[in-house]
C-alpha cells in the first residue's frame, strides 16, 4: 500500500514537472498568436486605388496588429452594385468588414439592413466634426449607419484662360452658356462650347436633376411627383437644344464616359464640361488647372432664381454582422481623420467631409480648387435625393430623358411617362424627406 502511495507521488511530481516544462512554450505560441492581430477587408472605389494604399501603409504603422485588405470596388455603378449585392445576400457571411458607399446610395442600404448602427460605438460624438449635412445624409430616424468620407460636387469646369482672358464673366445664364460657347466656337477656339457625359446613368440622371433644381423645379414637391411640370420640360427642352438646336454640344455626349470629358478638357478643349468627380489627379494636372481652368455652378434656368450644384460623396459602413467590429470601427474612425482627409483633399481633389481641413493654416494657398469648391458648395450645394432606391430612380431618369434627346419622344412625353414610374418607384411616404435641403457646408469657427 505505501509502495502503492510512492508510485502515485511520483508519478504526479513526473506530470507537474512535465507541465511546468511545457508552459513556457504554450505562453509563447499564445503571445505568438496575439502578436498576429486580426486582418479586416475594406472595399473602396477603384479611382481612390493609389490614395488609400498609402493610408493603409499609414494605418498600419500606427495600428500594427490590424491588418487591413485592401478590395476596390469596379469604378461602373452597374457592376458596382451587381458585385455589392451579391455579397450582401447572405448576412451571415462576412467577406468585407467596412465599405465605403455613395452618399446617394446609403438610403437603400439603410433600408435592406446592410448597415450597422453606428450610435452604439459613439457616432454621435462624432458629429461635430463634420460639416453639417454631411453629417445629416448618414443619419436616419433610427440612427447614424455610416460616417462622411468625402464629398463630390458636380460643378460647371470653364477655360477661365479663355473666358476670363476675354474679360468675360462665368454663365450666369442658360443663355450665357449658349452665348459664351457659340463665341468661343465661331472664332475656333475650342470646337465644342458645353461637354458632358451620358454614361453611366446615374451622371445623364445626376445631370438632368441639377438642371431641373436650377430651373426652380425638382422630382418631388410638396409630396407629389413633379417631373412633368414646367421646370423639368423646360430643362430637359433646353439638354436636348444644346445638341440639335444649339449645337453646342456633341452629338455623341450621351455615349460619353467621364474619362473621356476629363481627357478632352484636359487637352484644351471644349470650353466648358460638366464633372462630378475633380478633374485633376496629379501635381501637373493640378498646375494645368490652376492657370487654366476655372469652376462655376449651374446657372440658374428660366424659371429659377440661384444656381446650383449637387453634392454627392461617399460614407464609410459597417457590415451588420462583421465579427471584427473593434478593428472595423478603429480603420473607420482613423480613415475620417484629419490626416486621412487632407492626404485624399491633397491627391483627388475631392472635398473632405472633415470641417478640420478646411481651416488649416495655408490650405487655400496650396490647394485653391479645394477652398473654390467649397465656398460654391457652402452656398449653393444640396444633397442628391434621399430615396429608399436613388439608383432605380436615375436609371429611370437617364432612360426617359435619353429618349427626349435622341428624338424619340417628345420632352413632354418622355417626362409624362417617366412621372408614371416614378410613382411606382416612390411610395408616398418617402416623397417627403428630412434630407431634402441645401447641404450647407457652413464655415465654423476655430475652436
Amino acid at each position: 500500500m505505501r509502495r502503492r502511495l510512492w508510485l502515485l507521488l511520483a508519478l504526479g511530481a513526473v506530470v507537474i514537472a512535465a507541465v511546468l516544462a511545457a508552459a513556457p512554450r504554450f505562453l509563447a505560441r499564445g503571445r505568438a498568436g496575439a502578436d498576429q492581430g486580426v486582418t479586416i477587408t475594406f472595399r473602396f472605389p477603384e479611382e481612390l486605388a493609389g490614395p488609400v494604399e498609402r493610408l493603409v501603409g499609414a494605418f498600419h504603422q500606427e495600428h500594427p496588429r490590424i491588418r487591413v485588405l485592401p478590395v476596390p470596388v469596379p469604378g461602373d455603378p452597374a457592376r458596382r452594385r451587381e458585385s455589392l449585392e451579391r455579397e450582401m445576400a447572405d448576412l451571415n457571411t462576412v467577406e468585407t468588414d467596412l465599405f465605403a458607399v455613395e452618399l446617394s446610395w446609403l438610403p437603400a442600404w439603410h433600408a435592406a439592413g446592410w448597415a450597422r448602427s453606428l450610435e452604439p460605438l459613439g457616432a454621435d460624438q462624432l458629429t461635430e466634426a463634420f460639416v453639417d449635412q454631411a453629417a445629416a445624409a448618414v443619419r436616419f430616424s433610427d440612427g447614424t449607419y455610416g460616417l462622411p468620407w468625402v464629398l463630390e460636387p458636380s460643378l460647371l469646369y470653364y477655360r477661365r484662360d479663355l473666358i476670363e482672358g476675354a474679360g468675360l464673366d462665368p454663365p450666369e445664364s442658360w443663355g450665357d452658356v449658349v452665348r459664351l460657347s457659340r463665341q468661343f466656337m465661331d472664332s475656333g477656339a475650342v470646337r465644342w462650347g458645353l461637354v458632358w457625359a451620358g454614361t453611366p446613368p446615374e451622371h445623364l440622371a445626376r445631370l438632368f436633376v441639377e438642371l431641373v433644381w436650377a430651373n426652380g423645379g425638382d422630382l418631388v414637391q410638396d409630396g407629389q411627383v413633379a417631373v412633368a411640370r414646367t421646370p423639368a420640360r423646360e430643362a430637359l427642352a433646353f439638354l436636348r437644344d444644346l445638341i440639335h438646336t444649339h449645337r453646342v454640344s456633341p452629338p455623341a455626349a450621351l455615349d460619353g464616359s467621364l474619362a473621356g470629358v476629363r481627357r478632352a478638357f484636359q487637352d484644351g478643349d471644349p470650353l466648358m464640361v460638366h464633372h462630378p468627380p475633380a478633374l485633376w489627379r496629379t501635381a501637373a494636372e493640378r498646375q494645368a488647372g490652376a492657370e487654366r481652368w476655372g469652376v462655376a455652378l449651374w446657372p440658374p434656368g428660366p424659371q429659377g432664381t440661384a444656381a446650383v450644384t449637387s453634392v454627392d460623396g461617399w460614407a464609410l459602413v459597417l457590415h451588420p454582422q462583421t465579427p471584427r467590429l473593434e478593428a472595423a470601427w478603429t480603420l473607420a474612425r482613423w480613415l475620417v481623420g484629419p490626416g486621412a482627409q487632407q492626404l485624399l483633399a491633397r491627391e483627388t481633389g475631392r472635398l473632405p467631409a472633415l470641417v478640420a481641413p478646411y481651416h488649416e493654416p495655408g490650405a487655400p494657398e496650396r490647394q485653391p480648387f479645394l477652398s473654390t469648391m467649397y465656398t460654391l458648395v457652402a452656398s449653393s450645394g444640396r444633397p442628391l435625393p434621399a430615396f429608399d432606391d436613388w439608383p432605380a430612380v436615375a436609371d429611370a431618369v437617364a432612360r426617359h430623358v435619353r429618349q427626349a434627346v435622341t428624338g424619340q419622344r417628345t420632352p413632354e412625353e418622355a417626362l409624362e411617362r417617366l412621372a408614371q414610374e416614378l410613382e411606382r418607384l416612390i411610395p408616398p411616404q418617402a416623397r417627403r424627406t428630412e434630407r431634402d435641403t441645401p447641404i450647407g457646408l457652413q464655415r465654423r469657427t476655430a475652436d
